[in-house]
């Protein structure tokens, strides 16, 4: 049985890019992603999917503003939402601001005048250009890469747990 990290995201953009940065940053996590179609909607997929499938769950969203504080509110309110259905350690909810697409753009150096409406493609391309060291330095990736390391921790005892038993040799010879 494999364990992943489950991650609720706003939307399908969010989870792409999200995916390509946990791909260069911490190829050992495994993961599965949900878009949630919303920020709205955050909170409930996430809590549907934490009582079906019982993995540490994080809820990624925006902030949509420059005020930090909105991000611990985000925060405490999401893992509130869950708190009920999973232990504490197993909850964790990251809000960027004033979004993702910013941070990325930030981080990977990207021009975000430039960007049309469609910006999918350009931040992709930007990520495969970067570097791990370039987006762990940014100040709002840095801590989420942090927060998915301490859910990770987790889960890592559990696979252990779950992985077949080694096989033991025994001797078989015969006294004659």
């Amino acid at each position: 049985m494999n364990i992943s990290l489950i991650f609720v995201v706003e939307g399908k953009n969010d989870a792409i890019l999200l995916r390509e940065v946990l791909q260069l940053c911490m190829p050992h996590v495994s993961s599965r992603f949900f878009a949630a179609q919303g920020k709205m909607m955050l909170a409930s997929v996430a809590r549907n999917i934490a009582a079906d499938l019982r993995s540490p769950v994080m809820i990624i969203g925006d902030t949509d503003s420059l005020d930090k504080a909105e991000s611990r509110h985000f925060r405490n309110d999401h893992i509130k939402a869950l708190s009920t259905l999973l232990p504490s350690n197993m909850i964790d909810a990251f809000a960027f601001w004033p979004d993702l697409d910013t941070v990325i753009a930030e981080a990977t150096q990207l021009e975000i005048k430039g960007l049309k409406r469609d910006k999918l493609p350009a931040l992709q391309r930007a990520i495969g250009k970067t570097s791990e060291a370039q987006l762990r330095a940014h100040p709002q990736l840095e801590p989420f890469l942090q927060a998915v390391e301490s859910l990770w921790a987790v889960i890592t005892p559990a696979q252990q747990l779950l992985a077949p038993p080694a096989k033991i040799r025994t001797s078989t010879s015969r006294s004659s």
